[in-house]
């Protein structure tokens, strides 16, 4: 039981490391110059904190036009923080419309689409179950968690695991198999005869990631 607990803790620190170094969902490098197609808008933070929504148009030697809807502006390179790129929603007359940062899941139940390779995301469900999920590849995603129910110890909590693997995915149709399973401990703790349960199930989600 030590061992295990030992194993989730480090699990998550290693988890929480990566999290605070990612860019985030729909970030595509710090300073990734690029004139973007017209289903794509970009932000661009600049180093007085200014955020300005809209595409570059043309990239120079040390500087880049970049075209909002008002005007064009000239930013000087050396004064942008960081360009962040995110889809130009249709439905939002072609305004900043941000990828879904919750595609692969609903309020607690999954969909059918999968993490992107090296993504993942902390939950907590109903505050007494966090858990985390890590993509290993852009068909595999991993995850785990434990109850943290007040009054009980760790040997008293159960432990779940939750592996998915996508079957198919596309725009319009994402395909998923997955499973739950979790240990729980007896009435006497983990070392009296803990017990396991789980459910494997698939799961087809229709639709754009909104």
């Amino acid at each position: 039981m030590k061992r295990l607990f030992m194993l989730a803790t480090v699990a998550l620190s290693v988890f929480s490391g990566m999290a605070q170094s990612s860019d985030g969902p729909g970030a595509e490098g710090s300073l990734r110059l690029a004139i973007p197609d017209s289903s794509r808008l970009q932000i661009i933070t600049t180093n007085d904190g200014s955020r300005n929504v809209g595409r570059i148009v043309v990239i120079g030697s040390d500087s880049i036009d970049f075209r909002t809807d008002m005007t064009t502006v000239r930013f000087p390179i050396s004064g942008v923080v960081s360009i962040t790129e995110v889809a130009a929603n249709p439905r939002r007359s072609g305004k900043i419309g941000f990828e879904n940062p919750n595609s692969t899941r609903l309020f607690f139940a999954p969909t059918g689409r999968m993490l992107k390779k090296g993504e993942g995301y902390f939950s907590d469900y109903y505050l007494f179950f966090p858990g985390f999920c890590y993509g290993l590849s852009d068909r595999v995603t991993v995850g785990a968690g434990m109850s943290l129910f007040p009054g009980m110890n760790v040997n008293e909590q159960l432990f779940f695991v939750t592996p998915k693997v996508g079957l198919m995915s596309s725009e319009s149709v994402n395909v998923a198999l997955g499973a739950l399973v979790m240990r729980i401990p007896s009435d006497d703790g983990w070392d009296e005869d803990p017990k396991g349960a789980g459910i494997l199930y698939g799961v087809a989600t229709w639709g754009s990631a909104d």
